[in-house]
């Protein structure tokens, strides 16, 4: 009991040199709310700023460039909206082209290539974006080309230039990829196609076609007969044409006296070449000289040929 109350003087001892040595004020309820306010508002604002710290953190773009190939369009819109923070900014997925690797064509020939991509990152793929040529055979295409469309996350973009094939031979490769409004480049794409010269077609010599000669008369021998020299006029006698050809053909002819009479028209065939007669009678009332001539059309003229009628006048 005794050493409990020696400890309570002690301390009440030390307490009073404190005092005396310590400068000490009450506060006022005023200055003790203005205090907390402060702390709070401290509090508030430091939360505030790491939290703004952690968000720009997360949806900061990427430094590496990314690309993938998209195995099917069936995969659902719900995969690029969850835990898009996770994402990069740009981020794309390649999900169908035109062209494919290796496809053949002639020197300077003209081709469209397109890529579709999706947007699989977190921020939108403004009009001004553009795929910028990076590397490779360039094959006359444009340095750059716009989007010129809005592609939300999820969506898909298209990118077509225009690029004629090299006229050097063989494998030849374009590289490309996709640049923002920023600078920042990512999602790699290519063309790949092979130049070949076209294989040239055997010419033809032209084959001679076997020239016919045509058909011709080679000869024609006259001759003229009557039955009986002694047969009272008038008398018929006949004028005969032994014509040969060289082939086979139909010729047109007539005979003629020397008066002038005339015989109708008439034809002679032949089916190949030879010799084929033919013949004409004529009527005389009286005895005398007569010529012969035979026409063949269109104008060849044998004779004449003189012939002596005769025949005794009753």
């Amino acid at each position: 009991m005794k050493t409990y109350k020696k400890l309570t003087i002690g301390i009440m001892i030390l307490f009073v040199g404190l005092s005396c040595s310590t400068p000490f004020r009450l506060v006022t309820w005023k200055e003790y709310v203005s205090g907390r306010v402060k702390q709070t508002v401290d509090a508030i604002i430091a939360q505030k700023t790491a939290d703004a710290l952690r968000v720009m953190t997360q949806t900061a773009p990427t430094l590496t460039p990314q690309v993938s190939q998209e195995s099917g369009d069936d995969e659902s819109q719900a995969e690029y909206s969850r835990d898009r923070r996770a994402r990069p900014c740009y981020y794309a997925r390649l999900v169908g082209e035109s062209v494919p690797d290796g496809s053949d064509f002639e020197p300077g020939e003209y081709f469209q290539k397109s890529w579709s991509l999706r947007n699989v990152g977190s921020c939108v793929w403004y009009p001004d974006m553009r795929l910028v040529f990076k590397s490779g055979d360039q094959m006359e295409g444009p340095d750059s080309v716009r989007l010129n469309e809005y592609v939300e996350p999820g969506e898909i973009g298209t990118f077509t230039v225009e690029l004629s094939a090299p006229e050097d031979e063989g494998r030849h490769s374009g590289y490309w990829w996709m640049q923002s409004a920023e600078g920042y480049r990512f999602a790699q794409v290519y063309v790949k196609i092979d130049v070949e010269e076209p294989e040239e077609e055997p010419t033809e010599e032209p084959t001679e076609e076997p020239t016919e000669e045509p058909t011709e008369i080679t000869g024609v021998e006259l001759s003229a007969s009557q039955e009986s020299l002694l047969d009272p006029c008038p008398v018929t006698v006949t004028s005969s044409a032994a014509i040969t050809a060289n082939g086979p053909g139909e010729f047109r002819y007539f005979w003629e006296l020397g008066t002038g009479e005339e015989s109708d028209d008439f034809y002679v065939t032949f089916d190949e070449a030879g010799t084929q007669t033919v013949s004409y009678d004529w009527v005389f009332s009286e005895p005398g000289t007569v010529e012969f001539r035979l026409y063949i059309i269109p104008v060849d003229v044998y004779g004449p040929l003189e012939y002596s009628v005769e025949c005794t006048i009753p």
